[in-house]
């Protein structure tokens, strides 16, 4: 691991890019490393809170308070509730995430 986060960090592309963001300690470390190397002008986390759990709202919050603490840009996008399969979910996911990407110009 250690060898790959400079390499990580080195080749991030130019430009705003979107950070998935799912509010678990790894995605955490990503935006902060991310953070090092980018100035928050040239970050949009972009969070998706599916409903599946009951308590998923936790996660939203700790993307907010985080990225709030770091005036970082972000949005939250929350899905209906109901049953969704890992697929569904999955595809959801990537739709809103290639909207993003499209809709504020991101390179990646």
């Amino acid at each position: 691991m250690k060898k790959y986060v400079p390499l990580f960090l080195k080749n991030l592309p130019s430009g705003r890019i979107g950070v998935a963001v799912s509010g678990g300690v790894d995605s955490l470390v990503l935006l902060s490393l991310l953070l090092l190397k980018k100035p928050v002008s040239e970050l949009l986390v972009l969070h998706i809170d599916h409903q599946i759990r009951e308590n998923s709202f936790h996660d939203a919050k700790c993307v907010c308070d985080f990225c709030e603490k770091h005036s970082i840009p972000y949005l939250i996008h929350t899905l209906k509730k109901g049953k969704k399969s890992e697929e569904e979910a999955r595809n959801l996911r990537y739709a809103f995430l290639f909207e993003m990407k499209e809709k504020h110009h991101l390179s990646c």
